[in-house]
């Protein structure tokens, strides 16, 4: 059953990222703190020297504002910060729609504990999910190699796929992770049958346009 009790509080109570990653003017004490390391110290003139690390390469703009190739490549979008993430809980099987900061999931959870489950990633275009059929074809042949019951149907699990993006607006230019645990579990043990109630399910829709490996347009394909 779809629950959209999901309320946003004030948005400047949003956690912001540090580093390169934060807006104009955000993470400037941290730039200050680090700038005033003395430099006729070792480790600091190590840390001068360290190259930057490939996460920052990914996922900023490098020199003349291309960017290095892989298919992650993309675009921070300050947007993410506010979407709501679509989670069933295992137990009482409620599906609700969850503010990111305040979305959680037990540290007894499958996943978190043992790293139980499977995961796809769809991108969103025009409304439709691309290749639906494909991806949702190998996370329940995934599930069942492991003898996980997802308690649920492939058509059931995508319209909760549809539902979380819908909440949030998404049309095009999305990517959508979709993460399947075994469940809750009473205490640490790695016995798939000891778990309480049904596999957790979660959904993180992002704003998240790629571009070309090769180039600075916006590429569709991936």
């Amino acid at each position: 059953m779809l629950s959209r009790q999901a309320i946003r509080p004030v948005r400047d109570t949003v956690p912001r990222p540090l580093g390169i990653f934060a807006p104009d003017g955000a993470g400037d004490d941290n730039a200050h703190a680090a700038k005033t390391v003395s430099s006729s110290s070792p480790s600091a003139a190590a840390a001068a020297a360290a190259p930057t690390s490939p996460q920052n390469e990914f996922q900023s703009p490098g020199v003349g504002g291309k960017h290095p190739g892989g298919t992650h490549v993309y675009v921070q979008d300050p947007r993410n910060e506010d979407v709501l993430i679509g989670i069933r809980d295992g137990v009482s099987g409620r599906f609700e729609l969850v503010w990111r900061p305040h979305a959680r999931v037990s540290v007894l959870d499958s996943g978190y504990m043992l790293g139980d489950g499977v995961w796809e990633g769809i991108r969103l275009h025009q409304g439709v999910l691309y290749l639906s059929e494909e991806h949702f074809e190998r996370l329940f042949e995934g599930a069942k190699a492991v003898d996980m019951d997802l308690g649920l149907s492939r058509q059931q699990l995508q319209q909760l796929v549809y539902d979380t993006v819908d909440a949030n607006g998404m049309s095009s230019g999305v990517h959508i992770r979709l993460m399947v645990t075994r469940g809750l579990k009473p205490t640490p043990y790695q016995n798939p049958n000891i778990t309480i109630g049904m596999p957790t399910i979660v959904i993180v829709p992002e704003h998240k346009v790629l571009l070309s490996p090769f180039s600075t347009t916006w590429d569709l394909r991936h």
